[in-house]
This record gives C-alpha cells, structure tokens and sequence, in this order.
C-alpha cells in the first residue's frame, strides 16, 4: 500500500505541474460546480475550451506551493490571462478544476 495520495499529500510545484500535464485531456477534467458558475459569470465567458489551453500550455506555471484546504490540497495554475486552481483525486487520475477567473 504504498500508492501516492494525490488529494492530501503535497506536491511540489514541479510534480503538480508534471501532474497536470499527463493529465490534461477532457476525460481526466472534472469540474466543481463553482467552477461552472464562475466561468459563466466571466466576461467574455470562459469556455471549457479556455480552461483546457491552460492545463496544456507550456507557459502555464504553478508559482506558489500548494494550499490546504478542507484535508485537500489545491494549485494554483496560471497564464497570463486565467488562473485555475485545481486538485487531484485520491489515485491521480483526475484533474479537478475548483475554480477559474481571468486575470485583469
């Protein structure tokens, strides 16, 4: 039983990234509700189309280590016109995306 907990242990911000890249197809995104609500209220609206370019850029960075929240850690995920921050499921085998806004 030595797998790796994705969702409670911390990553650094290269394996998250390493992570998110392996991960970055629509059958390994999960979206929260507020994520939904949040890319409706965007304006212009944020498209899942939108969210799938910043998982997949190369430009995208994760700067900051991540946070802990509710016994779950989360990233902070970024371009230079959107943030996401994302989780990860217990096993590693999805992506959740918790919430999104474009940068001013």
């Amino acid at each position: 039983m030595s797998e790796k907990d994705y969702s409670t242990k911390k990553l650094s911000t290269r394996e998250a990234r390493k992570l998110i890249s392996r991960l970055a197809d629509l059958e390994s995104i999960r979206l929260t509700q507020h994520a939904k609500l949040e890319m409706a209220d965007e304006k212009p609206e944020l498209i899942l189309l939108d969210l799938m370019n910043v998982l997949k850029s190369p430009d995208s960075e994760i700067r900051d280590p991540g946070e802990l929240k509710n016994d779950r850690y989360s990233y902070r995920l970024q371009t230079n016109k959107i943030m996401l921050v994302v989780g990860f499921t217990k096993d590693g085998k999805f992506i959740y995306i918790i919430t999104c806004w474009r940068l001013k």
